[in-house]
């Protein structure tokens, strides 16, 4: 693949700066609701796989997850 993915993931739980600074370059959104939204560009499956399995290790539970149109411009 010559260029990321975009992608979208939803979890339970706010995310604290620590844990933020571990998910760069996704950009966290902690939502109101009490979900956290990490939003941004995935090189490949096994790059996503990774942080997948990272919110996993650290309990958070995934509500969605969704692959995000490419950025224009």
């Amino acid at each position: 693949m010559s260029s990321s993915m975009r992608y979208q993931i939803r979890v339970k739980g706010h995310l604290d700066q620590t844990l933020i600074d571990w998910f760069v370059p996704l950009q966290v959104v902690n939502e109101p609701n009490g979900d956290a939204t990490l939003t941004g560009p995935v090189r490949d499956q096994a790059e996503l796989q990774g942080i997948l399995l990272k919110l996993y290790n650290l309990n958070f539970t995934l509500i969605t997850m969704q692959q995000m149109p490419p950025s224009v411009g």
